[in-house]
């Protein structure tokens, strides 16, 4: 083999071996690429599943204590009419008053419905429940309504214990659905599985009115 065709040879190959790195090199950059996009994806999906969990918490939480506070509100209201009541003392403020934490009360009530969990639900069914019952004898009473059998002071009185009662078994069930009693086990934390974070979004319905 002549000098020449040695050269010409060596030429190829190097040639050759030149253009084998080159798409070498361009394959393992695409797939090292190709690993750091699926790593990010990864880490977006975990920091967003994160972030909407956090979301939802912090709507429990605010839902929680609105119905905690409409509530204690609207039995104080109710608890205002019955010495107002017992006293012959009622006044258009005092109806007003009633008729504001009633209205309040059912409108937190109702949104809460869609959110809460069903040991707060139940809770809160028996608070509403026993709040209507509260209402019903003293605005016949107000109103000089013919009244229902047992109708009277003292059983609106009896009542309006048992709701500061319930009212207080709903705020623990409220801080159990928190995490934030002691009886209810570590705290919350943040899922990194989407499908979890996904079931929390669903919601609970019941109605019992008042």
């Amino acid at each position: 083999m002549s000098s020449g065709a040695v050269s010409l040879i060596v030429a190829i190959v190097g040639v050759l071996g030149t253009l084998g790195s080159s798409v070498w090199t361009q394959r393992l950059g695409q797939q090292t690429k190709a690993r750091e996009m699926a790593h990010e994806a990864e880490r977006a999906t975990i920091q967003h599943s994160r972030e909407q969990e956090a979301r939802q918490y912090n709507e429990l939480r605010i839902t929680c204590s609105n119905l905690n506070v409409r509530a204690r509100e609207y039995r104080d209201a109710l608890n205002e009419l019955f010495f107002a009541l017992r006293d012959r003392s009622v006044t258009a403020e005092i109806r007003e008053e009633v008729a504001r934490s009633r209205r309040e009360y059912r409108t937190t009530r109702g949104e809460a419905q869609m959110i809460i969990g069903d040991a707060v639900l139940d809770a809160s069914s028996i608070v509403n429940r026993e709040l209507g019952r509260a209402y019903g004898i003293l605005m016949r009473m107000d109103r000089s309504q013919p009244p229902r059998r047992d109708d009277s002071l003292d059983e609106a009185e009896r009542i309006l214990q048992s709701v500061m009662v319930a009212t207080n078994v709903m705020r623990q069930q409220m801080r159990n659905e928190l995490g934030v009693s002691a009886s209810a086990g570590p705290p919350r934390r943040p899922t990194t599985d989407p499908a979890v974070a996904e079931r929390g979004k669903a919601g609970r319905f019941g109605s019992t009115s008042t």
